[in-house]
């Protein structure tokens, strides 16, 4: 903003000593400059208010918004036309890989819930809440196909598991690695647990950060133990860790109250 206007004051100042004509080619010519910054700076307030009012409606959930990839994904969904892309291959798989990765958000919802949730979350015109479903079921998005099981639901019928017919990671499957990586379990436990790849355990922990997210919350835990004078013991109890793992957090959470000037 600042440059525009020293633009414009420079044009007038320049045009002191012009004729009337040229004075009012240089307003015009700066005119559609000011127009643009303009333009320029409503779409910097659009998408600010984008990002935060983003980040409210994910400030509840278990994520680690600033380690994770969510924001810069979900900002990619936003604008993703799934169905111009959809023969594409590779940037269709990706998008649908994350889409499904979302579930692991909500490890107790049904198919329907997490469609709705997701929907939300996507912010899309060109998805629908009919398309993610056909998504998180395994289906390929053809009117075809959702025209028929849009009669089934209508005729009171019940839909066909998809999950068989695809070789992506099963829902159910990614609610529990979700399941596990917010309760703080490992990648490597989660993958053993849930008998799926490292790979993806870790590919779903990289969007989400849950796990990440955990750690943060225990270290906030233990800052607020050390405030209260918690024992090692009673502190691992309540969060179900080793004592280690214990005094490991809670000399942690001593050096942020010796940062802080609360303690010695």
């Amino acid at each position: 903003m600042s440059n525009a206007f020293n633009m414009s004051d420079s044009v007038g100042r320049s045009t002191d000593s012009l004729s009337g004509t040229g004075a009012r080619r240089g307003a015009r010519t700066g005119a559609p400059e000011l127009e643009r910054e303009k333009e320029l700076n409503i779409e910097r307030l659009i998408r600010f208010r984008k990002v935060i009012t983003g980040r409210l409606a994910l400030r509840n959930l278990p994520v680690d918004l600033e380690e994770s990839e969510l924001l810069a994904v979900l900002e990619e969904l936003e604008s993703f036309d799934i169905h111009v892309f959809e023969k594409a291959g590779s940037s269709v798989q990706r998008m649908r890989a994350n889409i499904r990765y979302l579930t692991a958000l909500w490890p107790e919802a049904s198919i329907a819930e997490l469609s709705q949730r997701i929907h939300g979350l996507l912010n899309n015109k060109h998805i629908s809440f009919s398309d993610v479903m056909t998504v998180l079921r395994g289906e390929r998005l053809s009117e075809t196909a959702q025209l028929q099981d849009l009669r089934i639901v209508l005729s009171g019928g019940k839909l066909h598991d998809a999950q068989d017919k695809t070789n992506e990671v099963p829902v159910p499957v990614l609610q529990g690695v979700g399941r596990c990586l917010r309760d703080g379990m490992s990648l490597a436990e989660t993958a053993r647990v849930m008998h799926i790849s490292v790979d993806t355990v870790r590919s779903v922990e990289n969007l989400l950060g849950l796990r990440a997210a955990y750690q943060n919350r225990l270290t906030d835990s233990a800052v607020d133990a050390v405030r209260d004078g918690v024992s090692v013991r009673a502190f691992a109890n309540k969060h179900s860790i080793t004592k280690s793992k214990a005094e490991s957090l809670l000399r942690q959470g001593r050096s942020v109250l010796v940062e802080l000037g609360e303690a010695q």
